[in-house]
């Protein structure tokens, strides 16, 4: 049986600059992180995530996907 373990995280206080921009950044990994569960977790998906790499992110590059 294993016991659970409570992880308390501290950091030092952070300007408001730099907590809108975490926000920024979480907000767009939270989106594309959905996105891509919702687009590659279908049976159709396994040839391409065999060799996400080639199949996935270097098409994304390509098209750059990250200024859409």
């Amino acid at each position: 049986m294993q016991v659970p373990k409570c992880v308390k995280q501290h950091s030092f206080e952070l300007d408001p600059k730099v907590l809108e921009e975490l926000e920024i950044i979480s907000d767009r990994y939270n989106s594309v992180k959905n996105y891509i569960y919702s687009k590659y977790s279908g049976i159709r998906s396994l040839l391409l995530i065999q060799n996400p790499r080639k199949n996935i992110r270097d098409i994304w590059i390509k098209e750059k996907f990250k200024d859409l």
